[in-house]
């Protein structure tokens, strides 16, 4: 836990400088060595997550992948024919995915190191531990923003096809393509919201019929019984937190993508922040325990609003304290993310590296 605490405290450090000095301004030597640190923490685990065991008999073929979409189980048997075993595996794709995501962060981010600060503290953990089909599956996605933002369609469906190859939850990426290049109004977001929330409203007004056609469906009660209350600390956070960014990026939009200079790119961000909160609340509040699934492949554009959000305040100490209440918040949530990861697993087991053939 120490480790992964001293790593986000050394990424704020940076982070805070590459501010206070001016973006882009840090060695590419920094950003080289601190995504190979953590690719390899990541590829030398030797453990990672609930998963970790299951994508071992996927590799070495002693568990059918009869339900797993072909894109992987070609990248599997791909390691297999040249005779690596699992671990080296482990460690090529999660070299591979982190320098694509760091790419990917000194591309879209006006500072890349802050926005991955708060992505490092989100998801993070959920994405390269354990996700071993899902985190290529947004690799793919990710890469498809220039396609989305120059609205070319097939090339942007030809990337969600490949991402739909290695997870089938990419499905939700297709709809996506007709609202990115949107301007939604303020008032018209607000109006997007509310209509959701409404029907948010009813549905749960109607829960326990569905409640019963889930358990008729043999879909299990279990899966949504604990979300529709919002009764789950980390629901009712998600939900709160999710809003309040939300609202305050539609609200202060002309402002944003003034300073950010780039409009073009807010605006699709800004529109994917949407798409993502509505699935969000259609998600918890039907299938309840799935909705990460859905909104892992946004929180790339979420991290990178949010670490631009302070920039509306006035120059000064205004801006410090607003950026230094968003690190708190962030360091909070990931220290609980440290802590309930995996049952509590991760303490014991997700920083020691292994010697592998």
């Amino acid at each position: 836990m120490l480790l992964y605490i001293s790593l986000f405290l050394i990424i704020l450090v940076l982070a805070v400088y590459e501010i206070m000095v001016f973006p882009n301004t840090i060695s590419k030597k920094v950003y080289f060595t601190i995504f190979l640190i953590l690719s390899l923490l990541c590829g030398l685990r030797s453990y990672g997550g609930t998963d970790f065991s299951i994508y071992k008999e996927y590799f070495e073929g002693t568990r059918s992948v009869s339900n797993i979409e072909i894109g992987f189980i070609t990248l599997i048997k791909f390691f297999t024919s040249l005779g690596l075993s699992y671990r080296v595996y482990l460690l090529l794709v999660s070299i591979l995915v982190h320098f694509l995501f760091l790419l990917l962060c000194r591309k879209y981010f006006k500072y890349p190191l802050l926005g991955f600060l708060f992505f490092f503290s989100m998801n993070y953990l959920w994405d390269f531990y354990i996700l071993q089909r899902q985190i290529i599956s947004i690799m793919f996605f990710l890469f498809s923003l220039p396609a989305l933002v120059n609205r070319k369609m097939w090339t942007y469906f030809l990337f969600c096809i490949l991402s739909l190859l290695f997870h089938s939850s990419a499905i939700i990426l297709f709809p996506l393509y007709f609202i990115a290049n949107q301007r939604f109004t303020v008032k018209k977001m607000i109006y997007i919201i509310v209509s959701v929330i409404l029907f948010i409203v009813f549905f749960n007004s109607v829960k326990t019929t569905f409640l019963n056609l889930m358990v008729n469906l043999n879909l299990g009660k279990s899966i949504v019984s604990n979300y529709f209350a919002f009764k789950s600390p980390i629901n009712i956070l998600m939900y709160v937190e999710s809003l309040f960014f939300l609202s305050v990026l539609v609200i202060f939009r002309n402002i944003y993508a003034e300073k950010i200079g780039d409009e073009i790119y807010f605006n699709l961000f800004l529109n994917i922040i949407l798409y993502r909160f509505i699935l969000f609340l259609l998600a918890l509040t039907i299938f309840g325990g799935i909705v990460n699934r859905f909104t892992l492949f946004f929180d790339f554009a979420y991290a990178g609003l949010i670490s631009i959000s302070w920039i509306i305040l006035k120059k000064g100490i205004n801006q410090s304290i607003g950026l230094l209440a968003l690190f708190a918040y962030f360091f909070i949530r990931f220290v609980r993310f440290l802590i309930i990861f995996d049952n509590g697993a991760f303490l014991k087991l997700k920083s020691t590296f292994i010697i592998f053939n």
